[in-house]
């Protein structure tokens, strides 16, 4: 193995180091993140069903359950459906940042290997 060669090989292996620190940071923010949505969505359910429940031991008539119930599941639908709007933007912003690490690892193998691929290596 030449020294070039031996150089190269040491620049492929930083490049992928250095990839997989940031792929592993990127893992590390996405599932923090979505756990914390998910714990949202649950305080929300949580919260939600707790009101419900003081309210309905409030009305005595039936009537005015059923409004409740239907005021309920309005309340609840629209928070819901804001969460879930949320949560697929922001899944589109980190399949994003996903493509830019993609585009950034090739890049610097593309550099470690000395070019772009097919450029004919410097002898």
């Amino acid at each position: 193995m030449t020294r070039e060669t031996t150089e190269r090989f040491h620049r492929m292996a930083d490049a992928g180091l250095q990839q997989m620190r940031e792929l592993t940071e990127l893992n590390l923010r996405t599932w923090n993140e979505v756990v914390e949505r998910q714990m949202a969505l649950i305080d929300t359910a949580w919260q939600s069903s707790l009101a419900q429940s003081e309210k309905m031991t409030e009305q005595a008539d039936p009537a005015g359950r059923i409004q409740q119930q239907m005021e309920f599941s309005r309340e609840m639908g629209q928070a819901l459906f804001e969460q879930g709007r949320d949560n697929a933007l922001r899944g589109i912003e980190i399949g994003q940042e996903y493509g830019r690490l993609a585009e950034t690892g090739m890049r610097r193998i593309t550099e470690a290997l000395g070019g772009a691929p097919g450029e004919p290596e410097e002898s």
